[in-house]
């Protein structure tokens, strides 16, 4: 059985840029996502932390509402074709892709303050299709 295996890939430049960004600190706004990302990057570097990951991700998800709008991009990409992808992934594995997601959204968040950007879509370089063989 043939399952269609999408892969999102993100405009680096554009990443690059929303640090740029944070780093002149021109908005009050850039120095919370200064902070914010800080420990994302720290957490997804898999430096051991007494974060509560939980906890992060929940609030990132209410102050960051582009996190919410690029997940259900992601899920468009995902599943255009109607059919979900039938992999099981650990809680751990649930959960680093949720505080990634988190990250590109204060990232995206940044970009459209800055006016860099007009919307989530812009932040995606390509979405790749493969045919991948499941067993």
């Amino acid at each position: 059985m043939f399952l269609k295996e999408v892969i999102v890939v993100y405009e680096q430049e554009l990443i690059n840029s929303a640090y740029v960004l944070i780093k002149e600190k021109s908005h009050k706004d850039d120095m919370k996502a200064e902070e914010d990302l800080y420990v994302l990057d720290t957490i997804l570097s898999g430096v051991q932390t007494n974060f509560n990951l939980y906890a992060i991700d929940e609030r990132l998800r209410e102050e960051y509402k582009t996190i919410e709008m690029l997940e259900n991009k992601q899920f468009e990409y995902a599943f255009d074709d109607g059919i979900p992808m039938k992999r099981s992934i650990t809680e751990e594995e649930r959960l680093i892709n949720r505080l990634e997601s988190d990250r590109i959204g204060v990232i995206t968040d940044v970009l459209i303050k800055h006016a860099k950007i007009k919307c989530v879509d812009e932040i995606y370089k390509r979405v790749c299709d493969s045919n991948v063989a499941h067993i």
